[in-house]
């Protein structure tokens, strides 16, 4: 009888867990493995061509290969990955892909042998402009580079390592890993993520143009190494790890299942058609592998936030060659403080009024002050490593149609000096998103902020639309009534607030439709921190807003709020931000300080001080700062002073 029990009750769990085994292969996606990508592989210092090749010494890979086999990681191929993404057999939980770029000889008379050797599976991406290139031509390797042919495998030896089973051929493009002219300043930049400028017309490529370059040169690569190898390419490795968001929809036309990107983190598995594959640049310096993987562990290190707000106003010069000396006086003082973030100015705002009189992007609503966002941020991105936040208004836009606007019940109870669109007017709506398209269309970015204008007073919006919307939400036309009432003052707060992130996040979608990957910062007043009660006349909320983006941008100024005692001040938030029930309040929030006294005639806060309050901020537990406004031709703050505290290489133990 027992035994009868026994065997019963192992029946049905084994029925059991087979009735759920389809459910599990089902949901294996969220795995994570890291991908490893190299470039050439020289026996020697010497061997280099050039430093753009991103060269890594044999002896280097051999003991970056012993490490992963010490470490107990187990190298997959990318059938490994297909299969799991597709709810198949998992992934091992340490999982490594390798991934080798460019096509250079040496992935043939070094790599290839030492795959063997290991037994380890990789990806070669081929560029097959430069492969096709005849034996007896030098290789057009960039706008002004040749390099002889020897430097670049054979089909031969392609077709070899694609039938030895352990090497998977990707495409690198057929002719996109190049430069094209960005602006009408002659930026160089991606061809795989910009429009290209024509000067001799003084046009944009259409995006109609730019997507059926994509998929043509990728479709093109494709044949060719299927042609040439009988093994078709399911990987699009893009050129400088670039891409845009029209550029992984052509590429899946052209019949790829995956593309791969450069970025520092795990790829992480979401299905067919939805994982993107990131992947970490290994270059000269990266010696030991530990290190590499010790930097993709330490989230928190990764994510510190060191930034400067950069304002174009100061950068602008109606005379082109004054405007090029401060960009360049602008790149040497970034250069030297060591930071990772630039908050970017991306609209003009000459008469200092908060609102966008006109823009730094060709748009179709606003005047063009100069079209200067584009090539700033790329040079900051491109030159400096920097992640460039597009800082952009979110309702502060000016427009003849005077209809448009948030309306207050009589004039002197506006709730904000900002001249805003109402979020509830769907014309005022699409101009918005038309803008912030544009923006995204024209310029490399890694980010946005939400400029301070998000609010929404309590005595508005009286507009014809902006009463309609109270009605659909339940609360009275009447906006005197609402302070009769304090429960009816803050519920009618919070639907505001709650209208405006619903705005900020359909604006970030808008832009991901061209920069898929970026993130968001909004900034938020300090009262809203000090005094929740506020939410009720300013519709912002300080939990909303750490649930609703990746970092909010507290304004942290003491001096505009006429601070008796400005460090004790700037101690409170800390003590607010830092003891505020929400997991992610430290991890999340920025404390931008002020670097003038606009109640003073703008006059300077001095560099001392600034490093003083950045320096016990990180004390107090906060681990993100930045400051605005830098004044790069007065030295403002100045660097040698403010280093200490700020740098990302400096104080090492006040931030860990």
């Amino acid at each position: 009888m027992v035994r009868n029990i026994r065997f019963n009750c192992i029946l049905f769990f084994v029925t059991l867990l087979l009735s759920l085994w389809p459910a599990a292969r089902a949901d294996a996606n969220g795995q994570k493995l890291v991908v490893l990508c190299y470039h050439d592989v020289i026996l020697t210092p010497a061997d280099y061509v050039l430093p753009d090749t991103v060269p890594i010494l044999a002896q280097d890979l051999a003991n970056h290969f012993d490490w992963l086999k010490a470490n107990g990681y187990t190298v997959v191929s990318l059938s490994d990955v297909v299969e799991a993404d597709k709810g198949g057999k998992p992934l091992p939980e340490k999982a490594v892909l390798l991934t080798f770029d460019d096509g250079y000889s040496s992935a043939y008379t070094t790599v290839f042998p030492m795959l063997k050797a290991y037994n380890y599976p990789a990806v070669f991406a081929l560029h097959t402009g430069w492969l096709e290139t005849p034996v007896s031509q030098p290789v057009q390797y960039s706008h002004n580079v040749q390099l002889p042919r020897k430097n670049f495998i054979t089909w031969e030896q392609a077709r070899e390592m694609a039938r030895s089973g352990l090497v998977e051929l990707a495409s690198h493009s057929h002719d996109m890993h190049r430069n094209i002219q960005g602006n009408p300043q002659g930026n160089m930049m991606p061809e795989v993520e910009k429009l290209k400028f024509f000067p001799e017309t003084g046009r944009y490529q259409t995006e109609q143009e730019f997507y059926a370059m994509v998929r043509s040169d990728f479709k093109r690569s494709a044949d060719i190494i299927a042609a040439k190898t009988g093994q078709r390419p399911r990987l699009a490795v893009w050129p400088y790890g670039r891409y845009t968001e029209p550029g992984l929809r052509a590429v899946a036309e052209a019949g790829y299942l995956y593309s791969a990107a450069l970025r520092q983190g795990y790829t992480t598995l979401k299905g067919p058609g939805k994982t993107l594959i990131e992947r970490c640049m290994i270059d000269t310096h990266d010696k030991n592998l530990a290190d590499v993987f010790r930097e993709l562990r330490d989230k928190k290190r990764q994510s510190l936030q060191r930034v400067v707000h950069v304002d174009l106003d100061y950068l602008y010069d109606p005379n082109p060659a004054q405007t090029e000396r401060n960009i360049s006086q602008l790149l040497d003082r970034l250069k030297r403080l060591q930071i990772n973030t630039v908050y970017l100015q991306a609209f003009a705002d000459p008469d200092g009024n908060g609102t966008a009189d006109q823009l730094y992007f060709p748009n179709r609503h606003l005047p063009v002050r100069a079209d200067l966002f584009s090539r700033v941020s790329n040079l900051l991105n491109n030159k400096l490593g920097l992640s460039v936040y597009a800082w952009m208004p979110i309702l502060g836009f000016e427009v003849p149609d005077q209809s448009l606007y948030i309306q207050a019940v009589a004039r002197g109870k506006e709730g904000s000096t900002y001249k805003r669109l109402s979020p509830f007017n769907p014309q005022a709506r699409q101009i918005i998103r038309e803008i912030y398209y544009d923006l995204a269309k024209a310029s490399p970015l890694q980010g946005i902020l939400f400029h301070d204008d998000g609010i929404i007073g309590d005595y508005e919006d009286a507009s014809q639309h902006g009463t309609v919307w109270l009605a659909r939400k339940g609360l009275p036309k009447d906006l005197e009534s609402h302070q009769n009432e304090a429960g009816l003052r803050l519920r009618a707060g919070k639907a505001k607030g709650d209208a405006l992130i619903a705005f900020t996040r359909e604006l970030a979608d808008v832009v991901r439709q061209w920069r898929p990957f970026i993130h968001t910062a909004r900034n938020i007043y300090a009262d809203v921190i000090l005094n929740p009660e506020s939410e009720a006349w300013m519709a912002q909320n300080y939990n909303d807003f750490l649930n609703a983006y990746d970092y909010t941008a507290v304004m942290a100024m003491p001096y505009m709020h006429k601070a008796d005692n400005p460090q004790a001040w700037l101690d409170r938030l800390a003590e607010k931000v830092t003891t505020f029930p929400h997991p992610a309040a430290k991890a999340k929030t920025l404390f931008e300080l002020q670097t003038v006294d606009w109640n003073k005639g703008n006059r300077p806060i001095d560099s001392k001080t600034l490093a003083e309050q950045m320096y016990r901020l990180q004390t107090k537990g906060i681990r993100h700062i930045g400051y605005y406004p830098d004044d790069f031709a007065r030295n403002h703050p100045d660097i040698s002073t403010i280093f200490p505290s700020f740098s990302l290489k400096a104080n090492e133990f006040i931030r860990n």
